[in-house]
């Protein structure tokens, strides 16, 4: 299953190239839709090494208590406080932190790309290092810009890797890794960043009820 959704991905973007073969034309170009959006938010939770074909981890646990962790819904609440649910993934945001001389720069990069190495793009706000680095390189900023399916990767990937793979088996644990850059530090995010990815995971839950009973690891 999940290699069909890797390769209908593959395929769709394919298919959106222009005349000059751009990878990265948004999927929506016209107006937000919110229903495409929740579309492109399942198949990014299906991408992930950690999950099932529904989307759901295989292992962690759930704000309520039972096993696993509905990836579909940390995707969907960390787009919602983070570009009001895709509806701002246009926009960019400057890190002084990854700037020259920044704590967390990249010299090689900022001459690349000079301040837009320093910016967080899509509907994630994945700072353009970590995509960098979660795609090998292989990805310009503009190209992250939107709804895309390189900012869909290189999310995933780095959920993956420096996320889940370090033992953030939580939805606040996630939340905490994602907006500080680690949930095993002192540095916490806001109160109410994780009041608010809270109620968009327990909102997505409520409305996307599981299909059939999960199997996880121990």
């Amino acid at each position: 299953m999940r290699m069909r959704v890797a390769l209908l991905g593959l395929g769709v973007a394919l298919a959106c190239q222009g005349p000059e073969g751009v990878f990265n034309k948004p999927m929506m170009e016209e107006s937000y839709n919110r229903f495409y959006f929740e579309s492109y938010v399942k198949m990014a939770a299906r991408l992930s090494r950690h999950t099932d074909d529904e989307g759901i981890m295989l292992s962690g646990t759930a704000p309520d208590g039972t096993p696993g962790l509905d990836l579909n819904g940390v995707l969907w609440a960390l787009s919602g406080v983070e570009t009001s649910f895709g509806r701002n993934a246009q926009q960019t945001r400057y890190e002084s932190a990854y700037g020259r001389n920044g704590r967390y720069s990249s010299e090689d990069l900022i001459a690349s790309y000079g301040d837009h190495a320093a910016m967080s793009y899509g509907p994630w706000q994945i700072m353009f290092v970590n995509a960098y680095d979660a795609l090998n390189g292989f990805v310009r900023p503009a190209e992250l810009t939107g709804i895309t399916y390189p900012a869909m990767g290189a999310t995933v990937m780095f959920l993956d890797n420096r996320v889940i793979d370090r033992g953030a088996d939580t939805l606040e644990k996630i939340a905490d890794a994602w907006n500080t850059g680690s949930h095993r530090d002192s540095i916490r995010p806001s109160a109410r960043y994780l009041r608010d990815v809270e109620t968009y995971y327990n909102e997505w839950c409520a409305a996307n009820p599981r299909k059939q009973k999960q199997t996880f690891r121990a």
